[in-house]
């Protein structure tokens, strides 16, 4: 291992001491009741994103299922959601 790896792999382990340190259940009640409804907000935006290009699947790599972007659909409120909850509520 070089020192930067060492260095990032230390850092990494505080972060999640500090995560768990400061997370309750509590805590993580409003992103619980929010995160469904981000899951909500962002496939009814890819899907709005398709209809508006007038196109069934996103790709056909997995067929019948919508394409590839309509299995991370849920992701894409979802991801900043976490991210800001954590940096700016929990951490």
């Amino acid at each position: 291992m070089t020192t930067k790896s060492l260095i990032q792999l230390a850092a990494r382990g505080l972060a999640l001491h500090k995560l768990r340190s400061t997370l309750s259940a509590l805590g993580i009640v409003p992103l619980a009741l929010l995160l469904p409804v981000f899951a909500q907000f962002g496939d009814l935006a890819e899907s709005l994103i398709k209809r508006s290009g007038g196109v069934k699947d996103a790709s056909r790599v997995i067929p019948g299922h919508g394409g590839f972007l309509d299995r991370l659909d849920s992701l894409l409120f979802t991801v900043p959601l976490v991210y800001y909850f954590l940096t700016w509520v929990i951490l």
